[in-house]
């Protein structure tokens, strides 16, 4: 599972990356978290709202910095659509 964080670079970002990395960490989840702040991939991705979040290139959020349960979410959606 790989996840980046889009942003600016900024302190929300960090934060987020952070985040991430805990909540996958209490899963028992081992996943790649980076942070990426070109603006022209983002752009190419379709991306206008930032913090944007993508796992395995899928947007996941965008346009505001996630909770904990709301990255629960996403992680098991993706463990579940990859089972199937």
């Amino acid at each position: 599972m790989n996840i980046t964080v889009y942003g600016s670079g900024c302190a929300a970002c960090k934060a987020t990356k952070k985040l991430i990395a805990e909540v996958l960490c209490e899963m028992g989840i081992d996943a790649s978290v980076e942070t990426e702040s070109d603006y022209r991939k983002m752009l190419a991705l379709g991306i206008l709202s930032t913090q944007a979040i993508l796992i395995d290139g899928r947007i996941v959020c965008t346009g505001h910095v996630p909770g904990r349960e709301e990255i629960r979410a996403w992680t098991e959606e993706y463990i579940e659509k990859k089972r199937s």
